[in-house]
């Protein structure tokens, strides 16, 4: 089967979890946030150059900056860790064929 995989019982499975569900969904609206956090990013960083170095408007404007690529970063683990939650993405346990 397409996209089926063995449970603990032998048995092929295509249904969901809860956790699975909500780690798809909890990924997703994440890496939304995480493309809103880079486009911030990068809107500040360029408009803090605009202004003369050492003036306090370009030194707020390159710490709102920063404070977005950290706010991104944050999002894009929490992604991450999602997505293997949601999608199974982290190795099963490999069992030798036994042919018979």
């Amino acid at each position: 089967m397409i996209g089926a995989y063995p449970d603990d019982r032998g048995e092929h499975s295509r249904g969901l979890t809860r956790r699975q569900w909500a780690a798809r969904v909890v990924a997703l609206v994440a890496g939304c946030l995480a493309i809103a956090d880079g486009f911030r990013w990068g809107n500040r960083l360029y408009v803090s150059t605009m202004f003369d170095e050492g003036s306090w408007t370009a030194l707020e404007r390159a710490d709102a900056a920063q404070e977005a690529l950290v706010s991104g970063l944050g999002f894009l683990t929490i992604t991450v860790l999602a997505a293997v939650v949601g999608w199974s993405l982290w190795p099963r346990r490999w069992t030798p064929h036994r042919g018979g």
